[in-house]
This record gives structure tokens, C-alpha cells and sequence, in this order.
């Protein structure tokens, strides 16, 4: 279903889970301009979509689709370091700035991702 309207981002993946979720069907919001806030409303699809992708066996198309998307978006951001805000634990930032760089370039590298430790 995503694929056939060429659903990539939050703001366009919102109007499809929309119709399909008829609670939702006048609550899917415009995507803000650059200089405005992100919408409250964003996040009650964020979880929708998620439930779809896990738990909905016949959206199949629609869970491979929100996958690939969200698998390319965190994996750029991952890669890169752009597009994310880095949250570091205490026990983590007690490790040291060296220790930390070393845990950054792993995550930043990993890729044998499968089925048990996909991100969705």
C-alpha cells in the first residue's frame, strides 16, 4: 500500500495508515514548514505504524514498505551521525571520550543485522 503511493517519510506515511485506520482518518497532520515544530499528532501514527509493522499479518505490503523505509532512514543516520541526536548513558559517558568514540564507530559500522536484533 505504501509503495503504491510512494510513501517515504512520517508526514506521507501518516495519510496512508489513516485510511486504514478509521480513528485516524481526520487526524493525519500536514507536514509542518522548515521553521515550525514538529506536530503532536505525529507521534499517534508513529505508534500506529509500528503496530501495523508488527503485529498486522495481513499488511504485509504495507509493513515491508514502512520497514524498508524506516531500515534506510536509520541506517543513514546511524552511518552518518546526521539527522539524530546521540543520548549516551551515564554508565556509557563514564566510560570515557575514547571508550565512546570506540562504541560510536562500532554501532556506526555494525551490519549483520537479522532477525533478532532488526530495529523494528
Amino acid at each position: 500500500m505504501l509503495s503504491d503511493v510512494g510513501a517515504v517519510t512520517r508526514y506521507q506515511i501518516a495519510p496512508a495508515i489513516a485510511g486504514q485506520v478509521p480513528a485516524f482518518e481526520d487526524l493525519p497532520p500536514r507536514t509542518p514548514k522548515i521553521w515550525e515544530g514538529e506536530t503532536s499528532r505525529i507521534h499517534l501514527f508513529d505508534a500506529a505504524s509500528r503496530v501495523m509493522t508488527r503485529y498486522c499479518g495481513g499488511a504485509r505490503e504495507m509493513r515491508s514498505s514502512y520497514t524498508l523505509a524506516v531500515q534506510r532512514l536509520n541506517d543513514g543516520r546511524r552511518r552518518t551521525g546526521t539527522g539524530r541526536r546521540l543520548m549516551l548513558t551515564r554508565g556509557i559517558a563514564a566510560l570515557g571520550e575514547n571508550a565512546v568514540a570506540t562504541i560510536s564507530r562500532t554501532v556506526a559500522t555494525f551490519d549483520a543485522f537479522d532477525g533478532n536484533n532488526e530495529s523494528l
